[in-house]
């Protein structure tokens, strides 16, 4: 990438933070800090077996609970971090999952029901996901992994459990989280509590062989440098977010002006129901005896529980975590959501070995 392209990139990605910033500021969208935290992880379990290709099937155990559904609506949906958009076969393992399908850095999963507080979700999947290993010169298998974590949730009780594969062990296990390790002849584990905000396990591991061969076209380094750095499709990316949070501001400024108007009392929100809108009654709850509705009126679109957001969320906002991720920071969302692990460099394509000196000209 010549200079001249990587400074237009970042351009691009500066433009986009101080859109999204305005649109924040504008919109003048409620904090978490203001009521609380929404939601506790009561327990989370992430379990690796690395398969004899490479890929790993991770397998993901989480109890939600629910701490307020009144404040921005019940639980419908969750997004949890993945590694990589690459991420295949999801598959719900609980009734809870209605729904799962790998969206970006995320994997989305739509819920059965509406939430409430003092609700316990199991929330429990898995999916095959490759891009992960990387091969030494001496041809040592290297892994890192880092499980999604969560920017506003509290983690009661955290276990990564890795098993290695049949009949090799690593030549090196190595961890930067405050986590008990324990090893056994098949697995390693590291387990966690009382995790808080952003708080994350990451595990390290080093295989002197492995049962295949393994090749170059299916590492992280491939990853990084082919399948994940398409310009032009990113440029776009870019472009479109700018005008779709402009388009979104000036309506947001233009029912500002009419306080709501077209006839219906703006004070009113509406909670999603079982595909129906209802005004938004004590608790979270539809008004007793109210109608449901399929397209609730336009001045209250902007409380209206679960749907969708730029960035990420817990299913009942469409607002804060867009700033966070239009701005390549290190989490691929904010919100209530899972994040996973991307480096700064990944995210805008800079390379690594660029000078102070180059960065300067």
């Amino acid at each position: 990438m010549t200079k001249s392209h990587l400074f237009h990139r970042m351009h691009l990605v500066l433009l986009a933070c101080i859109t999204c910033c305005v649109l924040c500021m504008g919109m003048a969208m409620p904090a978490y800090a203001d009521s609380g935290d929404l939601d506790r992880i009561n327990r989370y379990v992430v379990d690796v077996t690395p398969n004899e290709n490479g890929t790993l099937t991770i397998t993901v155990d989480i109890a939600w609970e629910v701490l307020d559904s009144e404040s921005e609506g019940p639980l419908e949906w969750v997004q949890i971090g993945i590694p990589n958009h690459l991420a295949k076969n999801p598959e719900a393992l609980s009734s809870a999952v209605q729904n799962i399908y790998v969206d970006g850095s995320y994997m989305h999963i739509d819920l059965d029901r509406s939430y409430y507080e003092g609700d316990v979700v199991p929330i429990s999947f898995r999916w095959e996901q490759p891009y992960l290993y990387t091969l030494g010169p001496d041809g040592t298998v290297h892994f890192s992994y880092t499980p999604g974590w969560f920017d506003h949730a509290d983690i009661s009780e955290m276990v990564l459990r890795w098993y290695h594969p049949a009949g090799i062990s690593p030549s090196l296990v190595y961890s930067n989280s405050n986590a008990a390790m324990t090893e056994a002849a098949d697995v390693v584990t590291l387990t966690a509590s009382q995790l808080s905000h952003s708080e994350k396990l990451d595990l390290t591991l080093e295989y002197p062989t492995w049962p295949t061969a393994l090749t170059d076209d299916g590492s992280a380094d491939f990853y990084e440098e082919n399948l994940a750095d398409d310009d032009s499709v990113e440029d776009a990316l870019l472009l479109t977010v700018i005008v779709i949070l402009l388009f979104f501001f000036f309506v947001h400024l233009h029912r500002a002006i009419w306080h709501g108007g077209f006839g219906t009392d703006s004070r009113t929100t509406y909670v999603f129901v079982d595909g129906l809108y209802y005004p938004k009654g004590k608790g979270g709850r539809p008004v007793p005896g109210s109608k449901g509705v399929k397209k609730p009126p336009r001045s209250s679109y902007r409380g209206s529980g679960g749907g969708s957001s730029f960035g990420g969320g817990a299913g009942r906002t469409r607002s804060s975590c867009a700033c966070a991720c239009a701005c390549a920071c290190a989490c691929a969302g904010g919100g209530r959501a899972g994040c996973s692990a991307k480096n700064l460099y990944g995210a805008i394509h800079m390379p690594e070995d660029l000078s102070l000196s180059d960065k300067k000209q």
